[in-house]
């Protein structure tokens, strides 16, 4: 499996917020990963990606976990204008790891 194009079902209601304001101020990225031991330990892709994006404030965002030898680790992602070198967005996040 090709790690850039790995990704793992989330509940992100993406499919739902196609009829809902993609410009709201605020939203929630869940990324379920069942067998969240067997990635951690390896083999198998190195990193995954929530799918789909979930947009907050116009712009597409989904959460990334990367597998390393000794730690996980967590990461926001933004595919905002990346062809444009001066682009930059700030934003404020709030990570929960869950055990189920």
């Amino acid at each position: 499996m090709d790690p850039a194009k790995s990704e793992c079902p989330s509940n992100t209601g993406g499919d739902q917020q196609a009829n809902d304001n993609k410009y709201a101020r605020s939203g929630q990225i869940v990324l379920r990963m069942p067998k969240f031991k067997q990635f951690s330990k390896g083999p198998g892709p190195k990193f995954v990606f929530s799918a789909p994006v979930v947009y907050i404030n116009g712009l597409p965002w989904r959460m990334r976990i990367d597998r390393c030898v000794a730690h996980v680790g967590i990461y926001l992602h933004c595919d905002g204008d990346e062809t444009d070198a001066a682009w930059s967005c700030r934003a404020a996040a709030q990570f929960s790891v869950v055990s189920k």
